[in-house]
């Protein structure tokens, strides 16, 4: 018998996705977990350590990260914590998952499950 982990559940994608990270971030220990859209643009942004971190920073910090260059101001966007940056495909698009504290550990489980909230 598969057990299905998600207690939260939601039609709507944007929710869906909060679940999701809200979730992940909970489960790894993460401090703040963003996920980027191809243009910078922020879908969700969360973490255990909600409201500490201007996560419309951390996703413009990603984008520079995951295109190759690091932000001037990565410490103070970061408040010195480690920040790590992925760039993901799900659902012809590209994106970037990012987080601080600790890192997305088996990014491809979370392309997947993204690719299966945005194809819903």
């Amino acid at each position: 018998m598969i057990q299905n982990r998600r207690r939260r559940r939601s039609g709507e994608r944007g929710e869906a996705l909060a679940y999701y990270f809200e979730a992940l971030a909970e489960r790894e220990g993460i401090e703040a977990v963003a996920l980027v859209d191809e243009r910078g643009g922020l879908l969700f942004g969360g973490g255990t350590a909600h409201g500490v971190y201007d996560m419309d920073e951390i996703a413009h910090a990603a984008m520079l990260t995951a295109s190759g260059s690091e932000p001037d101001a990565l410490d103070t966007i970061t408040r010195g914590a480690d920040f790590y940056a992925c760039r993901i495909e799900a659902a012809g698009k590209s994106y970037v998952v990012t987080s601080l504290g600790k890192r997305v550990r088996r990014v491809s489980d979370a392309a997947k499950a993204i690719e299966r909230i945005l194809a819903a």
